[in-house]
């Protein structure tokens, strides 16, 4: 009877040990989950960290330097009145020969232009639910040339189906051509890819001393212009703003290298808060409009106008 009473009380005593080191161990979790809902940061835009987290013997440090980082990139900040444009080289990727994909149903077929007389259509197919481009936004796209087919390799949106393709800002015929010592290479159009948003285009390359098709990517409306008057277009990307980025340019030109794009507009200038600020194109002057917001919280912005020459931005006098 002893032994049992002892295993018994042993038992109880062992029982409410665990039960305190559980009810201990949540109070832990709920202090340390309250700390760390207090110690969150939101980063800035462009200077985001991995965790979000700060320790409390570094916050202070940490304010510190977020508050000298912003009187750098607002109070601090001014246009620069030239600023040249950095440029690297398009990476393209080769069209392959495709075949009609069976269940495939042709929705449509645009015309898309012609080279050298020899005419360019884009037919358009709804292919089976479980293929690959198989939802109800999009289609699968063959550009035909010379009575071959090339396929771009992503999904095109929907949009390429309407009856006027270009005034839905689905389809450009651009004919953008390297013309030194003759026609060598051609940026024929772009047409409009499936995405979460308007404006993320397929661009059709035409090389044509090999006599083959290539394609790149960009997000954006593109417009060919001779932005400084020498004589030679350039192919300027409007990107118009999608969900918490807004409007920015991006300029494309012929170089020894081919293909080349620069950098968008907004980091080339190193503007403050990049993702809320602007840079627009107007198609009217070909000047580039940009505003620069300096405050979220008080809603402060700076505007000025650049204008393009010879592969720099120029400040236009006030």
């Amino acid at each position: 009877m002893r032994t049992k009473a002892k295993l018994r009380s042993l038992l109880i005593t062992a029982t409410c040990l665990v039960v305190g080191l559980l009810f201990t161990a949540c109070g832990s979790d709920k202090q340390a989950t309250s700390s760390s809902l207090k110690e969150f940061v939101v980063p800035m835009a462009g200077e985001e960290n991995e965790s979000g987290i700060v320790e409390e013997d570094e916050k202070a440090g940490s304010e510190q330097e977020t508050d000298h980082v912003m009187a750098d990139r607002t109070v601090g900040y001014a246009f620069p009145e030239s600023i040249e444009l950095q440029f690297k080289p398009v990476e393209l990727t080769a069209l392959v020969n495709s075949k009609i994909g069976e269940g495939w149903v042709k929705t449509r077929t645009v015309p898309f232009g012609s080279i050298n007389g020899d005419p360019v259509v884009l037919d358009v197919y709804k292919v089976p639910e479980d293929d690959l481009c198989g939802f109800d936004y999009e289609r699968v796209v063959l550009l035909t040339h010379k009575n071959e087919n090339y396929r771009y390799p992503d999904c095109f949106s929907s949009s390429i189906e309407h009856e006027t393709p270009e005034q839905q800002q689905a389809l450009f015929r651009l004919d953008y051509k390297q013309k030194e010592q003759g026609v060598q290479s051609i940026v024929h159009g772009a047409v409009e890819l499936a995405a979460n948003g308007p404006g993320r285009m397929a661009y059709y390359y035409y090389d044509a001393i090999q006599g083959e098709w290539f394609g790149f990517e960009d997000w954006g409306y593109p417009r060919v212009s001779d932005l400084d008057g020498d004589g030679v277009e350039e192919l300027i990307n409007q990107f118009p703003g999608l969900h918490m980025s807004w409007p920015d340019v991006t300029i494309y030109r012929w170089s020894d290298q081919g293909l080349s794009y620069s950098a968008s507009i907004k980091n080339t200038l190193r503007m403050p808060n990049v993702s809320f600020s602007s840079a627009t194109l107007d198609e009217q002057t070909n000047h580039i409009k940009v505003t620069a917001v300096m405050s979220l919280e008080q809603e402060a912005y700076e505007a000025a106008n650049y204008f393009y020459e010879r592969g720099k931005l120029q400040r236009q006098p006030k």
